[in-house]
C-alpha cells in the first residue's frame, strides 16, 4: 500500500501554552534554554519518547525562569524583615533607704505620708521619670522590701532621686521614763496646750506619741515620743529634743535616744562589712552603741538600733545612708560600647577601681531569641556601689560608651572608700569573673 492511496486522517497534538516571554533579540547569543518553545503540531505519527522528551523541556525551561525569578526578588526584596524591638533609652536607678522611712511611704496615714505621696506625683511629672515602691507583702527573709525603683531618661532620675530624699525623714524616739510629776498623764494634750500657748514652737518637727502597752498605774500613757523631720532640719531636731525632754523628763540629762532600721537579711553583709569591721567604725566614729543581728540565718532579727546622743544618732543615720547599695541599669548596643568585651560568657562581673564601682555584664531581654548576620549583640549592664559614691556610677556608664572624656577632678571624698573597695572587690570576686580593673 502506498503512502499516496492511504488516507490518515490529520490529528493534531498542541503542547500547552509555554510562559509568555519577550522574544530575544536574534543578533545576540540566546541560551538555547531560554527560547521560546514553539506550538508543535504533528502531522504524522510520533513516538511517546519524543513527546515525552518535548515536555521536559519545556518543564525545565519554566522551572529555570521561576528559578530566576526568585533571585530576582530575593535581591530587590521591598518588605524588609521583621526587626527587634528597639532597645529603651530609659536607665533604671535602684536605691535601698531604711524600713522606718519606707513606711512613711506606703501608709500614707499622716500629714507627712500624705505629703510624701503628693510629691511623688510631682516629681514623676516633673522630671518623666516613674518612681516604683518594693511590694511590702512579700517573705521578708528573701526580698529587698526597702527598694526604690527610679525608671527614666540618664538626665532626669538623679534629679528624681535628690528631690524624694530631701524630704525622706529622720526619726528618733526619746523614752519616757521619769516624766515630771504635775504633767498631764496625756503628754499628747500637755504638748498640744504647750503649743498653742506658744512655749513649744517647733512647726517643721512632727511628733508622735507610741502607747504603752504594758503599762501600770505607775507608768504614764506613752512610752515613746517620736520625733521626724526632713535632712535639712536637723538642727531644728536636735533643738526640739533637746526642750522637749527638759519640759518632760524630770533628768533629762539622762534621757535615752535611739534610732532603729529595718534591713533586708540579704543585705546583712554590705551593711556591717567584712568582720563586721564597717559597722563598727560607724560607731566608733559617730560615739553611738549599734545593735545589729549577729546572724541572717532565718527567723533572725532585721532591727538595727542605734543609741546614743542625739547629734551622734543623726550622723550615725547618715552613715546608713551613704553606704546604703545602689545600682544603675541600662541596655546598649555592643557597637555603642567603647571597647568590645574579649570573654567568651556573657555574664561578666569586674571590678573598676579607679570608680570604686562594680560593672556586670548581661544578655539584654531585648536581643531576641537569635541574632542575625546584620545585627550586633545587645547587652544589660548593671553598675552597683554605695549612696555616697552615685556620682561614679553615671561616670562608669559615660566611661563604658563611645566618645568618652575622662574627667575625675571634682571627684568626690566618700567616708567610706576603703570598705567600698572591699566589698566590691569581694562582691566581684564571688561572682562568675572578677577582673580587678575595667582597663585589664
Amino acid at each position: 500500500m502506498n503512502a499516496s492511496s492511504s488516507t490518515y486522517p490529520s490529528s493534531s497534538i498542541r503542547i500547552s501554552e509555554a510562559p509568555k516571554l519577550p522574544m530575544p533579540n536574534l543578533s545576540l547569543e540566546v541560551s538555547p534554554e531560554l527560547l521560546p518553545i514553539h506550538v508543535f503540531t504533528h502531522i504524522t505519527q510520533q513516538t511517546a519518547m519524543t513527546l515525552n522528551a518535548v515536555r521536559r523541556q519545556r518543564d525545565t525551561c519554566f522551572n529555570q525562569m521561576r528559578h530566576d525569578e526568585q533571585e530576582y526578588l530575593e535581591r530587590t526584596r521591598i518588605v524588609a524583615p521583621l526587626s527587634r524591638f528597639n532597645l529603651p533609652k530609659e536607665v533604671i536607678f535602684i536605691l535601698e533607704i531604711h524600713a522606718n522611712e519606707f513606711s512613711y511611704l506606703i501608709a500614707k496615714q499622716d500629714t507627712w505620708g500624705r505629703m510624701l505621696w503628693k510629691l511623688l506625683y510631682d516629681i514623676q511629672a516633673d522630671t518623666s521619670t516613674q518612681i516604683m515602691l518594693a511590694d511590702q507583702i512579700c517573705d521578708r527573709e528573701k526580698s529587698e522590701f526597702n527598694r526604690i525603683t527610679i525608671t527614666g531618661p540618664v538626665e532626669t532620675v538623679d534629679s528624681a532621686r535628690k528631690r524624694l530624699f530631701e524630704v525622706l525623714p529622720i526619726q528618733l524616739g526619746m523614752k519616757l521614763s521619769g516624766i515630771k510629776p504635775g504633767l498631764n498623764p496625756d503628754l499628747r494634750e500637755q504638748v498640744s496646750e504647750w503649743i498653742m500657748e506658744g512655749i513649744f514652737e517647733f512647726p517643721t518637727i512632727s511628733l508622735h506619741f507610741i502607747l504603752n502597752p504594758n503599762r501600770t498605774k505607775e507608768d504614764g500613757m506613752f512610752s515613746y515620743i517620736l520625733f521626724r523631720a526632713a535632712p535639712h532640719d536637723e538642727e531644728q531636731l536636735a533643738n526640739c529634743v533637746k526642750k522637749l525632754s527638759s519640759m518632760v523628763l524630770a533628768e533629762p540629762e539622762e534621757a535615752q535616744f535611739s534610732e532603729g532600721f529595718v534591713i533586708p537579711k540579704i543585705n546583712r553583709e554590705w551593711y556591717i562589712g567584712p568582720n563586721a569591721q564597717l559597722i563598727k567604725d560607724i560607731s566608733k566614729k559617730n560615739d553611738v552603741m549599734i545593735s545589729y543581728p549577729l546572724s541572717a540565718a532565718p527567723g533572725a532579727e532585721h532591727n538595727y538600733i542605734v543609741h546614743g546622743r542625739v547629734t551622734n544618732i543623726i550622723q550615725a543615720s547618715k552613715a546608713f545612708r551613704a553606704i546604703s547599695p545602689i545600682s544603675l541599669t541600662f541596655d546598649v548596643e555592643e557597637d555603642e560600647l567603647k571597647r568590645i568585651p574579649k570573654f567568651r560568657k556573657r555574664d561578666i562581673d569586674y571590678y573598676d577601681d579607679a570608680l570604686n564601682v562594680v560593672v556586670s555584664f548581661r544578655r539584654s531581654p531585648y536581643e531576641g531569641d537569635f541574632v542575625r548576620s546584620d545585627e550586633t549583640l545587645r547587652h544589660r549592664i548593671t553598675i552597683s556601689t554605695s549612696y555616697e559614691n552615685r556620682e561614679m556610677a553615671f561616670e562608669a556608664r559615660k566611661k563604658l560608651l563611645k566618645g568618652y572624656v575622662e574627667n575625675l577632678e571634682n571627684r568626690p571624698k566618700i567616708m567610706f572608700g576603703e570598705h567600698l573597695r572591699s566589698i566590691l572587690s569581694a562582691y566581684a570576686r564571688g561572682n562568675r569573673t572578677f577582673v580587678p580593673d575595667a582597663n585589664n
